[in-house]
């Protein structure tokens, strides 16, 4: 018996999709494809909705209470350990803040697995909530200028190029507070 069930709601960009499974929030998927109404969902999903919209609305780092709701996950408690450690490092970047690949490594007491930082990124489960989008190249660090909206662009965001324009969403969002 398959026990996932998709949910979905808008956002500025297009939309996110939530992913359910076995009675806890799964996953969260931006999308470009646009979604014009929240489906309706049960508690724990209908809950990250409410978290998304929040953060959509006044960017913030994950709470202590939504990080020890999200770390104790069964899709959390499942990632490498190294991973784990990533996500409790970029959960509290302020909004407005950023930290490079390299500065997140050294956080972890790896400071040659900056690649392996951005792996670990890209599998960010709940992006968004866990804010991803704060972290880049220590070369982009220098380039970020708000009267140049393109700069906070990156390549790629959660290691897919076409939602890169969602990172830049995320991290104009942030500057403007």
């Amino acid at each position: 018996m398959d026990n996932r069930n998709f949910y979905s709601m808008p956002a500025p960009w297009g939309g996110i999709v939530l992913r359910e499974e076995n009675g806890e929030l799964a996953s969260i998927c931006p999308t470009i494809a646009s979604i014009q109404a929240p489906s309706p969902a049960p508690l724990a999903i209908a809950d990250a909705m409410q978290q998304l919209e929040a953060v959509l609305t006044v960017p913030q780092a994950t709470s202590e209470e939504l990080r020890e709701t999200l770390f104790a996950t069964q899709v959390f408690r499942k990632l490498p350990d190294f991973t784990r450690r990533v996500l409790d490092i970029v959960s509290r970047i302020e909004p407005g803040q950023w930290m490079s690949y390299s500065q997140v490594a050294q956080a972890t007491g790896n400071p040659a697995a900056a690649r392996a930082v951005g792996q670990a990124l890209a599998n960010n489960p709940f992006p968004i909530l866990i804010g991803c989008h704060r972290v880049c190249a220590s070369a982009q660090l220098a380039r970020f200028d708000i009267l140049k909206p393109e700069t906070f662009r990156p390549q790629a965001y959660l290691g897919a190029p076409e939602l890169a324009a969602v990172a830049q969403w995320l991290r104009l969002a942030d500057f403007s507070l």
